[in-house]
């Protein structure tokens, strides 16, 4: 059975990846097996200082993304993240620049106006 779809994480480096410093987070994935990466998984838990930080997130798939960008983004909502935006990049989108400005459009739109 595919790691993925187990939810299991991949050992990754560094351990600890502090985003305290930064105002928002994009975090993307490809899809394995209708779920985001092991390493993706480990990443979301190496967080620190993601507690009240915006986040946009993406995933990229052949197909359909099926439950992905939910998952990351339950994952991020447990981890105290305010989610504001999650992007489906299919192959064929990837193609598209529309679809990609949705992503840019996504992040620029949060942008704090002093």
């Amino acid at each position: 059975m595919p790691r993925a779809l187990l939810r299991h994480k991949a050992d990754i480096e560094p351990e600890v990846i502090d985003v305290s410093g930064y105002d928002a987070i994009i975090i993307g994935s490809p899809v394995w097996a209708g779920n985001p990466t092991p390493a993706i998984n480990a990443a979301v838990d190496a967080l620190q200082g993601i507690e009240g930080k915006t986040v946009f997130i993406y995933c990229t798939s052949r197909g359909s993304p099926q439950k992905t960008l939910e998952k990351i983004k339950a994952m991020l909502a447990e981890r105290g993240a305010d989610v504001r935006g999650c992007v489906s990049l299919t192959e064929s989108d990837v193609q598209n620049s529309a679809k990609i400005e949705s992503l840019v459009d996504l992040v620029r739109g949060s942008e704090k106006k002093d």
